[in-house]
């Protein structure tokens, strides 16, 4: 995925797919700590 991704009509570079990488960790790792703090004020 890094070097080049096509799909249909879609083409992402290099650059587009390490940014789009790193907007998914970050996405992932917001909805973990939402999750946490949601089951933390459960307890």
């Amino acid at each position: 995925m890094y070097s080049s991704y096509k799909d249909g009509e879609l083409m992402i570079d290099r650059e587009g797919s390490e940014v789009a990488i790193k907007y998914a960790s970050q996405t992932v790792m917001a909805i973990r700590e939402v999750i946490a703090e949601m089951v933390r004020l459960q307890e």
